[in-house]
């Protein structure tokens, strides 16, 4: 979708495109769930507080889109009632986590970041995940234009030619494409993750644009809460613990739809963010092992 809006695609002899050089952004919408557009609007109003950056209203005049998605839960918290006879107070936006990543004008992802809720949890999650997003952004933008080096092009794959008809092998791989989702949002989420640790991986470049790709990776993927009741407390309440599966079906496609690769996967938690990010840190774990021992043979 980024590589739609941007309108381009990488080619071979194309210069790779370096994360320190980026100066305007735009920031895609992160989710279609109630609060997200909310939780774009304070990443958006934290960069834009940024003097080395710029954001713009269109992917057209930007440098790099910022896509990804953000995690918004709303809650009601008991403490707002005056007293029982009160009507219910309003839902609170709480952010229980953000994993966006920075895409260039040729559909090259060149950074990857995530951000967690801080100390006070729901009274401060939209700020605090927007203000960490903002500024790992920024830091990691300096740092490239300091290092000789850049951090966003993969060693091995920057001016080289796209494996005829695709990969054969898992050792062919040089650019990855991950196909979306369902409509789920825990999906995105694994998803986004995924392509976070692979991309940290620094073993192959991500991108946007299926031809643009060596190989396809895709990954049903979906969250379930399982409760496990237990007896009731003295106050008549009864409680229960709340687990979070996280599953995961990937297939890793090569030349032609054929399959490299493919397994099952089952992470546990009591957070739902934190079995997601098992789950995909698994996944990845599960693919570079895999790719790792056919460059060996």
């Amino acid at each position: 979708m980024i590589a739609f809006l941007l309108g381009t695609s990488l080619t071979a002899s194309a210069p790779p495109q370096r994360l320190g050089n980026v100066t305007r952004i735009f920031v895609a919408r992160l989710g279609t769930e109630p609060g997200t557009e909310l939780m774009r609007q304070k990443i958006v109003s934290e960069l834009a507080t940024l003097r080395t950056l710029t954001i713009v209203d269109s992917p057209g005049k930007a440098d790099a889109t910022l896509a990804g998605i953000v995690s918004v839960e709303f809650e009601y918290h008991p403490g707002d009632r005056l007293s029982r006879n009160t009507e219910p107070p309003p839902r609170r936006a709480y952010c229980s986590g953000a994993a966006v990543r920075l895409v260039g004008r040729s559909g090259l992802m060149l950074w990857y970041g995530e951000a967690r809720p801080g100390a006070l949890g729901a009274f401060d999650s939209l700020g605090h995940v927007a203000s960490e997003i903002a500024g790992k952004l920024s830091s990691a933008i300096e740092r490239d234009k300091l290092a000789k080096t850049s951090s966003s092009v993969v060693p091995g794959t920057e001016g080289c030619p796209l494996v005829p008809n695709g990969a054969t092998r898992l050792k062919d791989i040089r650019r990855l494409f991950m196909e979306p989702p369902s409509k789920f949002a825990d999906a995105e989420v694994i998803r986004a993750k995924l392509l976070g640790r692979l991309f940290q991986s620094r073993k192959f470049a991500i991108v946007e644009c299926a031809s643009d790709a060596d190989a396809t990776l895709s990954a049903a993927s979906w969250v379930r809460s399982v409760q496990t009741p237990v007896e009731s407390s003295g106050d008549g309440i009864d409680y229960a613990f709340t687990d979070y599966h996280a599953s995961t079906t990937v297939r890793l496609l090569g030349a032609s739809k054929q399959p490299l690769l493919e397994f099952n996967l089952l992470r546990i938690n009591s957070d739902k963010w934190t079995a997601s990010s098992k789950a995909a840190s698994q996944a990845a774990k599960e693919i570079l092992t895999a790719i790792q021992k056919d460059r060996s043979r």
